[in-house]
């Protein structure tokens, strides 16, 4: 599995806060992570976009749902001005609520979500 932060890149704080839930996550599950503020070639891969219009998922039924995925599924989060590339229209889009949250910080709170499926699923205390 791959993040992808379509159309802008991280630095700082939020960069450092992302890599440390991924770390979190054993290799055979840890997605990676990538950023390009140009647009990429999509490729066939299967692709999640996170979008405030997009499904709606609590924690449990998120850690239930992304078992399910392609491990080659890309997980896209827009720049501020959305998407800069072209993703098939039939792409599953999620959101992580209906509040708006900049692009740097749901980057952090999707990969806080993915190490809390982790460890709800392997039956670790830190989703309790």
């Amino acid at each position: 599995m791959q993040i992808l932060l379509d159309g802008a890149t991280l630095s700082g704080e939020e960069k450092r806060i992302v890599e440390r839930y991924l770390q979190r996550i054993p290799p055979p599950f840890r997605p990676s992570f990538r950023e390009s503020r140009k647009p990429i070639h999509v490729g066939v891969e299967p692709a999640v976009l996170l979008d405030a219009a997009g499904e709606l998922m609590d924690s449990i039924q998120f850690a239930s749902w992304i078992i399910t995925q392609d491990r080659r599924t890309i997980f896209a989060v827009g720049g501020s001005y959305g998407f800069v590339s072209a993703w098939p229209s039939q792409s599953f889009r999620f959101s992580l609520g209906r509040l708006t949250l900049p692009h740097k910080l749901a980057v952090a709170v999707f990969a806080e979500q993915l190490y809390r499926a982790y460890t709800y699923r392997s039956g670790h205390p830190y989703h309790h």
